[in-house]
């Protein structure tokens, strides 16, 4: 029965006499009407229902029969519960509690990767990690020298992909367990780095010098490629479905912003062009794009303002609001159309018209803790994410699994 039908008929049985007046203190208030697919308009996202606890309504009996008490039920499980994925101590044997870890991306499978920061004098470097049910560190050494390594993407597949420095940056894939392989990267002079990898190993990213920045294109075989843009800017960020389209974010270049960027755009093996906008001035981001390439999201503004508007974008049509995200920050979106992000420093997921903060959707987070941002989910729902440990005062690497009964 929907809550908007027990909601009736609770009004009437207590209009009846049957129904106690305080048997009907509280009802939820029925989910809001899906959000189909932009593609298809057919599929409808998915995402594991909120846990909330309940009463059992107090119901009187026959005349002089004592009514039969209130019994509270069993509390449903929480949606998801947390694991961390990082190693726990360093190579030297420190804590990784001492330092940050951070998750990056999560593939089918259930692997997670990321980074943690140390703070070998004089300067900060990363160490890349992987969780497969065990967590280990990835090596950084290229050519039998070591360099400050960093994951920056990871397939729907597990494949894992990043960048490493000094004296520049090139980009990396680890394959397995080995150390990472170097690929082509184009023009030596510039600092590259990947932004998203596909399922079938073609990845984007971006070669950038002094903030004046060009898109690539890698396909699986590690040939790469610039396509040619009608804009002259920055890369942001990007994101890539698994049939090679791709889409991302061109900010200003290092010239003072006039306004108009940041831009989302469509980077394909044609060119790079702008996203269709309801104004020449409206400024945009692409954030996320799911694997088979139905949903893609980011926000909009105003000219001269931060793009804050969650939407739905589209390589033919206007933007539309993402309605019921509020000022979700999106950062990933699976093929069901669930979207993750972090809305004013909780990490949050929307899907159906509908944002539900994780802190409190979450078995086995310690006490105090707050997961502050969503970064990747795969297609089972499983979220790869960041929280704060208030002791240290730390980001911590989780992953939250959801809880299939």
């Amino acid at each position: 029965m929907s809550t908007r039908s027990y909601a009736a008929g609770a009004a009437a049985l207590i209009t009846a006499g049957v129904l106690t007046s305080g048997a009907a203190t509280s009802v939820a208030t029925a989910s809001p009407a899906s959000q189909t697919s932009p593609a298809s308009q057919t599929s409808a996202a998915t995402a594991p229902a909120s846990a909330t606890g309940s009463t059992t309504a107090g119901i009187a009996g026959p005349a002089g029969a004592q009514a039969e008490p209130s019994r509270p039920t069993r509390r449903a499980a929480k949606p998801y519960r947390l694991s961390l994925v990082a190693p726990a101590r360093l190579a030297d044997g420190t804590s990784t509690r001492a330092v940050d870890t951070v998750a990056v991306g999560i593939g089918d499978t259930g692997l997670v990767a990321g980074n943690a920061g140390t703070a070998d004098s004089p300067a900060w470097t990363t160490v890349p990690f992987v969780h497969t049910g065990s967590a280990r560190w990835l090596d950084g050494d290229v050519d039998e020298t070591p360099y400050d390594a960093r994951v920056t993407a990871v397939s729907p597949r597990g494949a894992i992909a990043g960048r490493v420095s000094p004296p520049g940056a090139f980009v990396v894939r680890w394959p397995g367990a080995v150390r990472p392989e170097r690929v082509a990267a184009g023009d030596s002079s510039a600092f590259h780095t990947v932004f998203d990898l596909s399922a079938r190993g073609a990845m984007v990213g971006c070669a950038s010098i002094y903030r004046v920045g060009a898109f690539q294109r890698w396909d699986a075989r590690g040939a790469v490629s610039s396509p040619a843009s009608d804009r002259f800017g920055n890369c942001e960020n990007a994101a890539m479905a698994n049939d090679g389209s791709a889409v991302g974010t061109m900010s200003a270049p290092m010239m003072k912003n006039d306004g108009i960027y940041p831009n989302a755009v469509s980077i394909t093996a044609r060119g790079v062009t702008r996203l269709p906008m309801p104004s020449p001035t409206t400024v945009s981001t692409a954030d996320a794009m799911s694997p088979n390439g139905r949903w893609i999201i980011g926000r909009t503004g105003p000219a001269g303002a931060e793009p804050t508007r969650p939407v739905i974008l589209s390589r033919t049509a206007l933007p539309r609001a993402l309605r019921g995200a509020g000022m979700l920050v999106p950062k990933a979106v699976n093929d069901a159309g669930v979207v993750v992000g972090s809305h004013y420093g909780h990490a949050a997921t929307w899907s159906r018209n509908r944002l539900v903060d994780l802190t409190s959707q979450t078995a086995g987070l310690p006490r105090g803790w707050v997961l502050t941002d969503a970064v990747a989910i795969n297609a089972r729902g499983d979220i790869a994410a960041n929280a704060l440990d208030p002791t240290t005062e730390r980001t911590v690497a989780v992953k939250l699994t959801v809880n299939r009964r």
